[in-house]
């Protein structure tokens, strides 16, 4: 399916598009230089589901374990994130799943469809308030049969927020899918978090999240996980645990349990002989 038809189903891309090359326009030249990123407060974390809004170095992997026993099928997946912040202001993100399915007995291994952001801009970055938008395309190198990939081409851009209040963390999330194959939907994602500092460079945080998904053409009904997790923040590292659970009859899955480690890791610094960990925040 030609990459140009993917545009064509996007609606909205003309005025994301304009305030994208508008933001990249306003930035002075030296943004352009990648630096040290500036610090955030510690309330503001990575969620396990819900989409980060702070621009930043890092590499995360995410491990699935989910079951739909109306279809007979079960998963162990995982997915590799991999994020490069040329500023503040401007980055970057590659996102590859893959992992074994059990489809009514036929054991399958594979990649999903890799999905690609570019360019990510905070449209504000303040202490404590972050706002970035972005466009991604999903590319169709996933096996359907295996249900590790849709097979068709998905542009979607995405808003994202980052909030602290105190020591309590909220993130929101909005993105619109327009798929080739004619199907597009809404998805809203939201994540809120309790931050407490165990000691100067430890950070426990117990956090609810809600994921949801509301077809505009095609697809299936209309569904609403509810995300109960924690996550741990050690320097430059961060793990978390938690479970996705589906609140709506209509699911993708009857429970999906999830574990998730990343690193803040300065790309640039990896080749010199200086610290490769990125201290601004978890």
């Amino acid at each position: 399916m030609p990459f140009f038809r993917v545009i064509r189903l996007a609606e909205p891309r003309y005025a994301l598009i304009f305030a994208i090359l508008l933001a990249l326009l306003i930035q002075p030249a030296k943004s352009l230089a990648h630096g040290g990123h500036a610090a955030q407060p510690n309330s503001i974390i990575d969620p396990l589901i819900t989409h980060h809004a702070v621009l930043e170095d890092e590499f995360k992997l995410n491990f699935f374990g989910s079951n739909l026993k109306s279809e007979n099928v079960s998963a162990v997946t995982a997915s590799l994130e991999l994020a490069y912040a040329f500023t503040d202001l401007i980055g970057i993100e590659l996102f590859t799943p893959f992992g074994f399915t059990n489809v009514a007995g036929e054991k399958t291994f594979g990649i999903g469809d890799i999905e690609f952001q570019f360019p990510k801009v905070s449209f504000i970055r303040r202490y404590g308030w972050v706002v970035t938008a972005y466009p991604a395309i999903q590319f169709p190198t996933g096996k359907t049969e295996a249900q590790l990939g849709r097979g068709v081409w998905v542009f979607s851009p995405h808003l994202l927020t980052d909030i602290a209040l105190g020591p309590i963390g909220v993130q929101l999330n909005g993105a619109y899918e327009a798929a080739t194959d004619g199907e597009r939907a809404f998805e809203l994602r939201g994540s809120v978090a309790y931050t407490l500092q165990l000691r100067a460079d430890t950070f426990l945080s117990p956090l609810v999240e809600l994921n949801s998904e509301f077809p505009v053409s095609g697809g299936e009904a209309a569904h609403l996980l509810f995300v109960p997790g924690l996550k741990l923040a050690i320097e430059g590292w961060h793990v978390g645990a938690g479970v996705q659970l589906p609140v709506t009859e209509s699911r993708p899955f009857d429970y999906r349990a999830l574990f998730q480690v990343g690193y803040h890791i300065s790309w640039n610094r990896l080749l010199t002989t200086e610290n490769p960990i990125s201290h601004d925040h978890h």
